[in-house]
């Protein structure tokens, strides 16, 4: 059978995406040993039947009070980049090609974002080429993912995201997770990022969206900023 040449073009260009995908799908693997997210947990200790208590564990050291998050980044000046990845526990590594990968990204708290404390987020991620762990843009202020171009875990997009690029990423590991009122709401919006599912390792998963006002104390762990 004799294939037209657009046909055979249109699938040299999908073979060779398949082939640039495993590439880095490979070397997200090589280095997640090195660099691996530790995560916010929590854990159970049990001392009587009536009297069960089940206290938080946080990786993360970012004060609670936003003002005093703000004089710590006034304080380190131009240095600030290293103080949080220091606060929020975010282990830094490069891989054997020298591109620079951090465990994971998210907001420094559910009570304030890194735009509130003064920390410009481009600065962040500036020169990171893989993200090991998952990637919240919940609360954040980045309007593209810079650099970016692979997550080994997930990708959370809120309602309240700034994002407008997602062009730079060729790989996702896990799923997007993202507040949309539909499943095609989703997907429409998620191509105006110009992200397309075919670099998603699982699925695309949609969490009903919520008006600011009528969201309670409990919230989405998907959508958590601590995910």
């Amino acid at each position: 059978m004799i294939y037209p040449i657009s046909m055979l073009s249109q699938y040299g260009r999908y073979t060779a995406f398949l082939g640039k995908r495993q590439d880095i799908k490979a070397e997200a693997k090589q280095e997640e040993a090195d660099v691996k997210p530790k995560r916010t947990y929590r854990k159970t200790v049990d001392k009587a039947p009536d009297k069960r208590k089940t206290p938080s564990y946080s990786t993360k050291a970012m004060p609670k009070e936003k003002e005093v998050a703000r004089k710590l980044i006034q304080e380190a000046g131009d240095d600030y980049v290293r103080m949080v990845f220091k606060l929020m526990n975010i282990r830094t590594g490069t891989t054997k090609s020298g591109e620079k990968i951090i465990s994971e990204y998210c907001q420094p708290s559910s009570r304030y974002s890194y735009s509130d404390i003064g920390v410009d987020e481009t600065k962040l991620i500036e020169g990171i080429a893989g993200i090991m762990g998952d990637f919240s843009l919940r609360n954040s202020s980045l309007e593209n993912t810079g650099t970016i171009r692979y997550v080994k875990c997930d990708l959370a997009i809120g309602a309240e995201s700034k994002i407008k690029d997602l062009s730079s990423i060729e790989y996702v590991g896990g799923s997007v997770i993202i507040e949309s009122n539909s499943d095609e709401e989703a997907r429409q919006k998620l191509e105006e990022l110009n992200f397309h599912p075919r670099v998603l390792g699982k699925k695309i998963i949609t969490i009903p969206f919520s008006p600011p006002s009528k969201r309670g104390a409990k919230k989405s762990n998907k959508l958590d900023c601590m995910a």
